[in-house]
């Protein structure tokens, strides 16, 4: 099933890396996997990915941006990065991570990651 792979990409990135948690979700933001090594709430972190999905398309729209790729707010305690998953021509996914503060580099692991979610939906 797709989504146990998903998961199981998931768990990964998380556990071994210092990612603090990851969520897919829908573009309505439902969960559809999720690994967390801190206490976030899981159903908190897919709707509001669901949420700045919304928000971010709406802004793309009005100010004709073209996709969107990233998104990223910095806080005190780390970064939570919002990645958009193109699945096909009409959907997508959003990939959020939370990563710890002081870490720097994470593009690279947050595309490979996204890469093989697509290669999932793909088989």
């Amino acid at each position: 099933m797709k989504y146990d792979e998903i998961q199981k990409v998931i768990n990964s990135f998380v556990h071994e890396g210092p990612f603090l948690a990851a969520v897919v979700a829908s573009e309505d933001g439902l969960p559809v996997a999720s690994s967390v090594k801190t206490g976030l709430d899981q159903q908190l972190a897919a709707a509001l990915a669901g949420l700045v999905h919304q928000t971010i398309d709406r802004i793309r729209n009005e100010l004709d941006l073209g996709d969107v790729k990233y998104i990223l707010v910095y806080s005190k305690k780390g970064t939570l990065v919002f990645r958009s998953v193109p699945i096909d021509k009409e959907s997508n996914m959003i990939f959020v991570a939370l990563i710890p503060r002081g870490v720097r580099y994470f593009k690279r692991k947050i595309s490979q990651v996204v890469r093989d979610i697509k290669r999932v939906f793909k088989q």
